[in-house]
């Protein structure tokens, strides 16, 4: 028998929601809200479709994680693509519902980024893991997560200082090395998390 997810959101939550709402206007901030809502519904729908049980999802001001039994490395692959594959997918709605389009469009390249815990990084972790040990895989995925960020952080210095494009692309890029540099790539298979 299926038990439903318990659901859990942190004050974080609000208190990002509230803070993005000083800095974009409702109506992008609701397409962004729908656009990752659709993003973690993906992901869902694709842990049920593969049988594995989802335990918790919590959603806190870093986003959704969905806390789930084990999975093999297939099955991780395919769930941790679902959610930017999904987002991709809204694309060719862009004369209907552009703003949805372009914040799922957004998240998803984000997402699809080769930096563990991103989607693009757990699909890479797998691909890994599939031909060499943990400990190698491990030490593999710090080295290519910090190599792909440090070319992030000089495309975003770049953008901000010859491209006079302000701060927004620096600030991006450094809130996506402490977000991944906050996260340890696990080397037991255990309780699973797909954000």
């Amino acid at each position: 028998m299926h038990r439903k997810p318990q659901i859990l959101i942190t004050p974080g939550t609000w208190f990002i929601g509230a803070l993005m709402l000083l800095i974009l206007p409702l109506n992008w901030l609701l397409a962004a809200a729908s656009a990752a809502f659709f993003h973690e519904l993906c992901h869902y729908f694709a842990l049920r479709l593969c049988a594995v049980p989802v335990y918790r999802i919590q959603i806190s001001g870093r986003g959704a994680v969905m806390d789930t039994a084990p999975m093999g490395l297939r099955q991780e692959f395919f769930c941790a693509l679902t959610g930017p594959l999904g987002g991709l997918c809204l694309l060719p709605f862009l004369r209907w519902i552009p703003r949805i389009a372009i914040c799922a469009g957004v998240q998803s390249l984000y997402n699809l980024l080769p930096v563990y815990p991103l989607d693009g990084g757990r699909a890479l972790r797998c691909i890994v893991l599939r031909y060499l040990p943990a400990d190698k895989a491990a030490y593999l995925l710090i080295w290519t997560s910090r190599i792909f960020l440090s070319g992030i952080l000089l495309l975003g210095l770049l953008a901000a200082v010859k491209y006079h494009l302000g701060l927004l692309p620096l600030v991006v890029a450094i809130i996506l090395c402490i977000r991944s540099k906050n996260r340890k790539i696990p080397c037991k298979e255990e309780q699973l998390q797909v954000q």
